[in-house]
Formats: C-alpha cells, sequence, structure tokens
C-alpha cells in the first residue's frame, strides 16, 4: 500500500508514546535513562518520509541516527545488523514496488530494531510477522532477541502479529 508518510505523524507519535513506555518499562532495563526515540521512515529513492521525535530523544540519537540510516541505504543493507551500523535500528523493507527505510535510535539496539519494525507495519497496516519475514528474505540479521521464547520482545512480536 503506498501512503503519504508525512500526513501520518500524529499516527507515529501517538503509538510511538505507547511502545516506548512499554518497552523502557521491561525489568532488565539498561541504568542509562531513555528520554525518547528519533524515529525516520522513507520511500527510498523519494520524498515520501517521515521524521518524528518521540516524547524527547537526545540531541546525538536525532543526528547520528539519520547519519545511520543514510549509510544503511549507500550501502544497501538491509539491516543495522548486517554491518557494523548494529548500535542503529535500521531494517529496510519491500513492500509493492518500493523499498522503505526505517530507523530509530534510542533505546537498545534490539529494541530500536524492533521499534523500527513495528512502526513501519502500523502505518503501512501490515503484520509484524510480515515485516520481520520479508526483511529476513532479503537478507536481513535480525536480533537473536526476536526468537528466544524467554525474552520480552519475542512476545511483543507475538503481542502484535
Amino acid at each position: 500500500m503506498k501512503i503519504n508518510l508525512s500526513k501520518q505523524k500524529d499516527r507515529a507519535i501517538s503509538l510511538g508514546e505507547e511502545l516506548f513506555n512499554k518497552i523502557t518499562k521491561f525489568p532488565g532495563r539498561s541504568d542509562q535513562e531513555r528520554t525518547g526515540v528519533q524515529l525516520l521512515i522513507s520511500e527510498i529513492g523519494t520524498k515520501n518520509l517521515l521524521l518524528v521525535p518521540i516524547y524527547s530523544p537526545s540531541d546525538e540519537d536525532s543526528s547520528w541516527m539519520i547519519e545511520l540510516a543514510k549509510m544503511s541505504e549507500d550501502l544497501s543493507n538491509f539491516s543495522s545488523e548486517n554491518t557494523v551500523l548494529s548500535n542503529a535500528g535500521n531494517v529496510i523493507v519491500i513492500i509493492g514496488n518500493s523499498m522503505y527505510l526505517t530507523s530509530s535510535l534510542g533505546l537498545k539496539p534490539e529494541d530500536n530494531v524492533f521499534f523500527a519494525i513495528r512502526m513501519l507495519s502500523y502505518l503501512q497496516e501490515i503484520s509484524v510477522k510480515w515485516t520481520i519475514e520479508n526483511s529476513k528474505a532479503n537478507g536481513s540479521k535480525l536480533p537473536k532477541q526476536f526468537d528466544d521464547k524467554g525474552h520480552y520482545l519475542y512476545k511483543l512480536i507475538a503481542q502484535t502479529s
């Protein structure tokens, strides 16, 4: 489905805040205080994009996320797990005739990847499971926590698929 991403800002903020709150409340989180997430979803090769802060991401996270997303796009890597960019949540997914880069930064690396996938899935109205399978089929290496039945990300994926 082709959507105008810039018109999805309110929906993205609403789900983004809910998801951020959910992820940061799980036990075993890092001691580092998380202030927010910077989210970028871009249809590669077009000006169709959404760049939105969720809560108050640090200036460093905001600028670094854009740089990492650009490097991932330039290197044609379908996920940041495939490269030295593994601290970012970059994932490229093919939907119809379009390629979408989704990127988030502000959480732990595996949380960033889940956050990016969940946000793209929600805005495109496709399942998280489909997005993950699409990404894997195109060569993405996704966080091992996605397949760990005891991990909270596995449970979140199951809840949203």
